[in-house]
């Protein structure tokens, strides 16, 4: 149904790309031209997502809080749709890897616009549970898609490939988290869910729009399971430092929203408002991100990312106030292009038919990070409401020290040089 109904819209949002008419509202077109056509429509399908989950992606911890749970039910919550989004990879890399992309990425799409209908009519933080098990287990179509801007991207610039695209989320992130906070204030919460699942739905459109791609034609070890991939010590040591990259990138952030409004006395308004800073931080160090790949390597450009998170944590951590908290939110939008950088990375060390599998382990060490740091977040909140984000801070050093180890574990420079 998705395809048929899609035909007249995918008419209509070709000829506005050619033309430019979406030029302000999602990324600016010269970018998205670069892409190639299925990337720019990727790219305009998240950015639409985007605008959807930034109506109340900053305010969750709230509005879960505003159906009575305490701060650690708080991290439970959003630490069990992790568990959910990390059972889901298993299947999701194998059938990348075995079957059609785009259609792995259609259902993941329809399944994941289920849950903001089911947000809307809880009464009880309980009920969110099963809202967060469509939109996590959703995220079984992330070894899909990320094969999928690989295969269709540019191999040569796929850091500044996946930079840009995933931009377009973080763009969209950045206009609606205002909204949002002004809509939970007015209690207008079904109606702000109704609106992100309006905006899911487009999303879901455009992504309905793009090519089917062929599957590698080396298909011998893509029938094979995980072993093959689980046995490479490279790879393995690759997804454990990410890992620790992505929990350093969650950790501290997921309670902000809960420390601004009981230490800083913030509305919820304002914090929606920190979480368009967030996004449009996002977007400018994900460009930013993509020029340094480029320039200077990934290992670089992760070197330089895990600096601004170390100094986000300390400014957020040392100085009171709206100013300061801005400052922080900007510097934290450096985790989505970290995202972005690691799977450049990991494009560059998979062969062609285990890509899917490889993506899989990815995803899954980006949801147990998200298992892992919001309950242990919220742990540490309840003990010291600071001691997160000192936690992170002190952190820095050795995130870096492991991301030069890898730069290098296969021959030094030349290493680094060859994933640029």
């Amino acid at each position: 149904m998705c395809l048929h109904s899609s035909c007249r819209a995918h008419a209509v949002l070709l000829d506005c790309m050619n033309k430019g008419v979406l030029k302000g509202c999602t990324l600016e077109m010269p970018l998205v031209r670069s892409l190639g056509r299925d990337n720019g429509l990727i790219a305009v399908s998240l950015f639409l997502w985007g605008l959807g989950s930034g109506l109340y992606q900053f305010i969750w911890p709230l509005y879960i809080k505003s159906l009575g749970a305490s701060s650690v039910e708080i991290g439970l919550v959003m630490s069990l749709g992790g568990v959910v989004a990390v059972l889901s990879y298993i299947p999701g890399g194998l059938a990348a890897d075995r079957y059609s992309r785009k259609k792995n990425m259609i259902m993941a799409w329809v399944l994941g616009a289920l849950a903001a209908p089911i947000y809307a009519l809880a009464h009880d933080w309980r009920q969110l549970l099963i809202g967060s098990v469509f939109m996590n287990a959703s995220q079984f179509c992330n070894p899909a898609l990320n094969s999928y801007i690989a295969q269709a991207g540019k191999e040569h610039d796929l850091g500044r490939i996946f930079a840009i695209v995933y931009a377009g989320f973080s763009l969209g992130m950045a206009v609606s988290p205002p909204l949002g906070g002004l809509m939970m204030e007015a209690g207008q919460m079904r109606f702000l869910f109704g609106a992100s699942f309006l905006l899911y739905s487009l999303s879901t459109v455009a992504i309905c729009l793009i090519e089917e791609r062929p599957l590698p034609a080396v298909q011998t070890t893509a029938k094979r399971g995980y072993r093959h991939v689980l046995m490479d010590r490279r790879v393995m040591i690759l997804v454990l430092v990410f890992f620790a990259l992505y929990v350093a990138g969650v950790f501290g952030r997921s309670f902000a929203p809960v420390y601004l409004e009981e230490h800083a006395g913030l509305s919820a308004s304002l914090i929606g408002s920190l979480g368009t800073v967030l996004s449009i931080g996002s977007f400018v160090l994900a460009l930013l991100m993509g020029f340094l790949s480029v320039r200077v390597g990934i290992i670089g450009a992760l070197l330089v990312a895990e600096g601004l998170l170390m100094l986000g944590h300390s400014v957020f951590l040392q100085f009171a106030g709206l100013v300061p908290a801005a400052m922080a939110y900007f510097l934290w939008g450096i985790g989505n292009p970290v995202n972005s950088l690691t799977q450049a990375f990991l494009s560059r060390e998979l062969a062609p038919e285990a890509i899917g599998k490889g993506y899989a382990l990815q995803s899954m060490a980006q949801s147990l990070a998200m298992v892992v740091a919001p309950y242990g977040t919220g742990v540490l909140y309840s003990i010291q409401p600071g001691m997160p984000f000192l936690t992170v801070a002190l952190s820095a050093p050795l995130l870096m020290a492991a991301t030069v180890a890898i730069g290098w574990q296969r021959g030094g420079r030349g290493a680094a040089v060859r994933l640029q």
